[in-house]
């Protein structure tokens, strides 16, 4: 990454969500060291981001995914996206 990148996404990101990540790793860094989302999302123009997790048919948010969810949802815009796979069609 070129360093205007990261600032971009540092702004989109914005401090008081970065703090509040910071926070939760330096409260309990064992605990929050998993869980995170899939996919961080962000629009350069608008200065937005959204962050995403995505769960396929039979999977299931763990434990610290929902701590997670849950936590970042109070800075953030986040999003459970659970993908369905169509049937393979017949060529």
């Amino acid at each position: 990454w070129e360093l205007a990148d990261l600032v971009t996404v540092c702004k989109c990101i914005g401090g008081e969500a970065i703090a509040h990540i910071c926070s939760n790793f330096a409260r309990d860094y064992r605990f929050w060291s998993g869980g995170l989302p899939d996919l961080f999302l962000w629009n350069e123009e608008r200065e937005e981001c959204k962050l995403v997790e995505v769960k396929g048919p039979n999977d299931r948010l763990s434990h610290q995914q929902k701590a997670w969810l849950a936590s970042l949802s109070k800075v953030f815009s986040v999003e459970v996206l659970k993908v369905n796979y169509a049937a393979a069609s017949n060529r």
